[in-house]
């Protein structure tokens, strides 16, 4: 029989329940490195996506970009990121926007290790209304075109690692040497209303907790799609954040593997329609990171 099925994991469910900006970055810095070490992180906002770089020493720097469509990932050498981001720097004033004509113009890609199919790639684009530092991103299953707007070269100082130019700003959020401990747990701010990511390792001991759940059981199946299967079994695996109302927040999906990129597509559209009973602190509904893989073929 074919069926298409995915299921929590609920030992992947990530560190700790979200709730506030505050952690989510500590979050990503601390808890989705699998790692206690120091960490620097900048955060540039430009338009409608975040671009996060995290940079652990002795660990390849990490690109996390934000988008309406889910977040794409990135890991490589600093001095590669460092080349890249030179080369952007140096990308050519394209012709002026002629309404109708053919468009040419350079780009500079950099493109994950493996056979993922993700890249980024950089690119001046003219627009009716000027040259646009122009983001194409691909996670080998879907993909993305943001313009930057005026924190372009926010982005490609802090892709070089010239962070140090940079200071907070509405735009710009720097994290230095944020730490969490490996047993982290949700805290109620009274004042904030929000539940937030704490280092206290005592504090899962005064908070009751539950995992978030598929509704409807463990495993979650839907009409099989057409794929060229040829006898083989497809997977796909995703992490994201399950609000407070049960539902998958769109710009948090991020696709960790696959094995057929129509599949991988297929899944996220899937993501957008399913429903989650929500993790919960002390009664409360909150926010969760979580992971859950797809499978579909013969059984």
């Amino acid at each position: 029989m074919r069926a298409w099925r995915c299921a929590l994991r609920g030992a992947a469910v990530l560190a700790a329940l979200l709730g506030s900006d505050e952690a989510r970055a500590q979050s990503r810095s601390g808890a989705l490195g699998n790692s206690d070490s120091l960490a620097r992180e900048v955060t540039v906002t430009a338009g409608k996506i975040c671009v996060t770089v995290s940079r652990t020493p002795g660990k390849p720097v990490r690109i996390s970009v934000r988008t309406d469509s889910g977040t794409f990932t990135l890991a490589g050498d600093s001095a590669v990121l460092a080349q890249w981001a030179d080369s952007i720097a140096t990308l050519p004033e394209p012709p002026a926007f002629v309404e109708g004509a053919q468009v040419s113009f350079k780009i500079w890609q950099v493109k994950a290790d493996g056979g993922s199919g993700a890249h980024m790639r950089f690119a001046r684009m003219p627009t009716d209304h000027g040259a646009e530092w122009t983001l194409a991103l691909s996670n080998g299953a879907w993909g993305d075109i943001e313009h930057l707007g005026p924190q372009a070269a926010d982005v490609i100082a802090v892709l070089r690692g010239d962070s140090s130019a940079l200071a907070d700003t509405a735009h710009v959020k720097i994290t230095v040497d944020p730490v969490l401990a490996r047993q982290a747990c949700a805290s109620r701010d009274s004042a904030a209303g929000l539940s937030r990511v704490t280092g206290d390792s005592s504090c899962s001991r005064r908070h009751v907790a539950k995992m978030p759940k598929v509704k409807g059981g463990s495993q979650y199946a839907v009409n099989p799609i057409p794929l060229p299967l040829n006898g083989k079994r497809v997977k796909a695996t995703f992490s994201f954040v399950i609000d407070t109302t049960g539902r998958a927040d769109p710009t948090s999906i991020r696709l960790l593997s696959s094995t057929n990129p129509v599949f991988a597509l297929a899944c996220r559209q899937a993501l957008s329609r399913m429903e989650f009973r929500p993790a919960r602190v002390d009664g409360r509904n909150v926010r969760a990171l979580v992971e859950m893989p797809f499978e579909f073929g013969n059984e």
